[in-house]
């Protein structure tokens, strides 16, 4: 039980821990994308 729980954690966290790094990019982009649209847009204006 204790190997077999072991093992799931070894192949899941690795996952886990791309998908979480990928949705961090993701919100991190999205960030800078949004203030510098928003920078644009202040100095249109």
């Amino acid at each position: 039980m204790v190997f077999h729980f072991k093992l799931y954690t070894s192949y899941f966290t690795p996952t886990l821990i791309k998908i979480l790094h990928l949705i961090g990019v993701g919100v991190y982009t999205y960030l800078i994308c949004l203030s510098i649209s928003l920078l644009i847009i202040a100095d249109i204006t």
